[in-house]
């Protein structure tokens, strides 16, 4: 088990190393979020995140050739700040492996009562919801103005809290944030762009924002941006069409071979009559 925790919370790291042992029991925090991780929030005052589907070659990668999820959650955090961009604090992170292979890992960091920004916006597109959305254009832009990319910008995983008529955003889930050693591309912002599951008045709205920020023409990169998505629209509908063929066809495959074990030992059963 290898650990690295922040010197600020060195007081906690007895309860940090038992983290591993106490994480899956039903009565340790409450579970904020389960899919392909686990997210529990520890009385308001801390997060684990576990890292949980971890597929045998990313074990060996991890454990070899990159830094776990985990470490990089960390690192990254810290490196953020640097470039005055915020996230949670970042507390500890553990790694544990089998043998020589990662089995799992943790990262932890402190609680924020933010909220996602899907919440924020809610469910009317009023003078509000419009404010908000120039106010994130603008932070997208500073992030790629600083060479900063998150991989993985969703409503999700960016959290706001509005004080003094001003919004203030943190950024989460943040082991796909990338430092640039030059200038993001338009391929980059444009495919960045994408991974925002919005209304379409919503996306125009942010798109014509960050354009005017940026010094581009807002209805060249609105139309690009919209072919883009266009052309992912198609390509995950060909890759799941491509999937369920695969599929259907090993299903087939495997009901032929039922059939025909089936069929053999019927006819050694009558033999042996």
């Amino acid at each position: 088990m290898r650990i690295s925790i922040n010197p600020k919370y060195s007081s906690i790291s007895t309860f940090i190393k038992e983290i591993p042992t106490m994480f899956d029991k039903p009565d340790f925090g409450r579970v904020m979020h389960q899919g392909r991780n686990i997210v529990k929030n520890i009385d308001n005052e801390y997060v684990i995140k576990k890292f949980i589907k971890i597929t045998l070659s990313n074990r060996i990668i991890y454990s070899f050739f990159r830094k776990t999820k985990a470490q990089r959650s960390f690192e990254i955090t810290r490196e953020l700040k640097k470039y005055d961009i915020d996230a949670p604090e970042e507390i500890a992170y553990i790694d544990i492996k089998e043998g020589s292979f990662l089995k799992n890992c943790y990262y932890i960091y402190h609680f924020s009562p933010y909220q996602t920004l899907d919440i924020c916006i809610g469910g009317d597109y009023d003078e509000k919801c419009k404010s908000l959305i120039k106010e994130f254009a603008d932070f997208v832009a500073n992030l790629h103005l600083k060479r900063i990319v998150h991989h993985d910008l969703n409503i999700t995983n960016i959290l706001c809290n509005r004080k003094d008529g001003k919004t203030h955003f943190q950024l989460i889930d943040i082991n796909r944030v990338r430092f640039k050693g030059k200038p993001v591309s338009e391929k980059k912002y444009i495919r960045n762009f994408s991974r925002l599951d919005v209304n379409s008045v919503w996306y125009d709205d942010f798109i014509m924002e960050y354009a005017r920020i940026m010094g581009l023409d807002p209805m060249i990169l609105q139309k690009k941006c919209h072919a883009y998505a266009d052309r992912k629209k198609v390509y995950v509908r060909a890759r799941h069409f491509l999937k369920d063929i695969i599929l259907l066809r090993f299903l087939r495959s495997k009901k032929s071979k039922n059939n025909d074990i089936e069929a053999a030992q019927s006819d050694s059963s009558a033999d042996l009559r």
